[in-house]
C-alpha cells in the first residue's frame, strides 16, 4: 500500500477550521522530525498536559455510555448497564485489635485501619443485586470512576465463573481440573435460592490466574456484607454490568478525529489493521519486536502463532455482525463506532485528537454465524508507553506523525497553503 499517499489524502480531507481536543503537539513541541522514541515521549507529555481539559463525563462509566449513544454508537454495541447506585461511607470502620502479635512473639500497636462500612443509598440494592445475579448468572460490579480494573468485582453463580473470558495474554483460559464443592446448605438460610449458596467473588476478569486463585466461593450474604459493603474502592457511585462472554478483546487507537485507526488484539493474537479515512483496510506485516526502551515499554504478551494471528485477522475483516441489516463486517462496525466517538465531540467541544477504545469480540460459530462486538471502554488517558506492545512500532510511527500533521494548526495551515 502507498501509505505516504494515504497520509496525504487523509490530511487533505481535514477542514482547516476543525478544532481538536485532547493531547496536542503544541503541548510538547512535537514535530515530524523526531524519531519514534522522541515522538512517543512527546505524546505521553501531551497526554499529561491535556487531561485537565477533558470534560468530567469522559471518566464517568455511567454517564459516558449515554454520551456514546448520543454520538451515534448503536446501543446494542455497548456493554449494557443493569444498575447504578451509590455506596456511601459515613466515616465508620470495622473495629480492629489495638495490638497485634509480632514475629518475635511480642506485641506492637496495630497500624492497620478497619475496613470502611458502606451504606447503599438504595434500600433495595441487596435485593436487586440478588435478582440480577440469578437472572444473568454472572455480573461485574465496578466503581463509576477509575481505571485499570481497580475495584472491579466479578460475581458468579456458575460452576466456572470465568467461562468465556480469555486470560490477559489473549489465549483461551484452561479450566481448573478440580473445582471446589458448593458450600453445604447448612451454612445457608432456608429461604435462600440454592444458587446463592455458592457465589464466586473474583478479581478483575483479565487475570491470568486460575479460577481458584482469582476467585473465592462464599455465601451471597458474606459476599454482600463482608466484601462489597467493606470495599474502600467502591465508595461512591457504582454500576453493575453483565459479564460478557467473549473470545478476544481488541483495542483501537484513534487519531485525528478517527481518520486514522489501528485495530489490534489487546493481546498479540492478530495482526494489526491500519485504517485511513474511507480507504480499504491495510493488514500490516508482523511487528512484534521489543524495542528495548524500558523507560517506555517493558515486556509484552506472548505472540500467537502466525496461523492463529492470520485466522483472527481474517475473521475481523470478513465475519459479519449478527443480525445487521447492513451486512457489515466486524471491522466495519468497529471502525464506524470509533469514528462516531471521535468526530462529534466525544472529548468535549471539538474532535478527539487521540484515544483508545476497547471492544469485546465474539467470533461466532464455526460457520461464522452469530459474531458480535461490544464497546467496553474508551480511554483518553491510556498508557502511551503500552502502545508499542499493542500496535507495534511501524503503526505507531504512522499514527504519531499523523497526530502531529493532522492536529497541529500550524501544520494544517501550511498544508492548506501548499494545496
Amino acid at each position: 500500500a502507498d501509505i505516504c499517499g494515504l497520509i496525504t489524502d487523509t490530511l487533505c480531507r481535514i477542514d482547516a477550521d476543525v478544532r481538536f481536543v485532547g493531547p496536542l503537539p503544541c503541548d510538547c513541541g512535537a514535530t515530524t522530525a523526531m524519531d519514534l522514541r522522541a515522538l512517543l515521549c512527546a505524546f505521553i507529555q501531551a497526554q499529561g498536559a491535556s487531561k485537565y481539559r477533558l470534560p468530567a463525563w469522559v471518566n464517568n462509566k455511567v454517564e459516558r455510555k449515554e454520551r456514546w449513544e448520543q454520538l451515534g454508537v448503536e446501543a446494542r454495541l455497548i456493554v449494557p448497564t443493569l444498575y447504578t447506585g451509590e455506596l456511601e461511607w459515613r466515616g465508620e470502620r470495622e473495629e480492629v485489635p489495638f495490638l497485634v502479635e509480632t514475629d518475635g512473639g511480642g506485641f506492637a500497636p496495630n497500624l492497620d485501619q478497619g475496613a470502611p462500612i458502606l451504606h447503599p443509598s438504595d434500600a433495595g440494592f441487596e435485593a436487586t443485586l440478588r435478582g440480577l445475579l440469578l437472572e444473568h448468572r454472572r455480573l461485574v460490579l465496578k466503581p463509576s470512576k477509575g481505571a485499570n480494573s481497580v475495584g472491579v468485582l466479578l460475581l458468579s453463580v456458575e460452576d466456572d465463573p470465568l467461562r468465556g473470558v480469555p486470560i490477559a495474554s489473549g489465549f483461551e483460559r484452561v479450566a481448573d481440573a478440580h473445582q471446589p464443592p458448593a458450600l453445604q446448605p447448612a451454612f445457608g438460610r432456608g429461604d435462600m435460592d440454592p444458587l446463592l449458596e455458592r457465589v464466586w467473588v473474583g478479581a478483575p476478569e483479565k487475570s491470568n490466574l486460575s479460577t481458584q486463585d482469582a476467585a473465592s466461593r462464599v455465601l451471597f450474604d458474606h459476599a454482600y456484607h463482608q466484601q462489597i459493603l467493606r470495599a474502600e474502592k467502591l465508595i461512591g457511585n457504582v454500576l453493575v454490568e453483565p459479564s460478557i462472554v467473549h473470545d478476544q478483546e481488541v483495542c483501537v487507537l484513534s487519531m485525528v478525529g478517527g481518520r486514522v485507526q489501528i485495530i489490534a488484539g489487546r493481546s498479540l493474537v492478530m495482526n494489526r489493521i491500519l485504517l485511513f479515512a474511507e480507504h480499504l483496510p491495510i493488514v500490516m506485516d508482523d511487528d512484534f519486536e521489543d524495542p528495548g526502551w524500558p523507560e517506555l515499554y517493558s515486556g509484552q504478551w506472548p505472540v500467537a502463532d502466525p496461523a492463529v494471528r492470520e485466522r483472527h485477522t481474517r475473521w475481523m475483516l470478513t465475519r459479519k455482525l449478527d443480525s445487521d441489516s447492513h451486512g457489515r463486517s466486524l471491522c466495519e462496525v468497529i471502525r464506524g463506532a470509533v469514528r462516531h466517538l471521535a468526530t462529534v465531540g466525544s472529548s468535549g467541544d471539538g474532535e478527539s485528537s487521540a484515544f483508545r477504545a476497547d471492544f469485546f469480540v465474539n467470533w461466532g460459530d464455526s460457520a461464522g454465524e452469530g459474531a458480535r462486538v461490544w464497546l467496553n471502554e474508551v480511554e483518553h488517558g491510556f498508557n502511551g508507553g503500552c502502545t508499542l506492545g499493542w500496535f507495534g512500532q511501524r503503526c505507531m510511527q504512522v499514527a504519531l506523525r499523523m497526530w502531529v500533521l493532522g492536529t497541529d494548526e500550524a501544520h494544517r495551515a501550511t498544508r492548506m497553503c501548499a494545496t
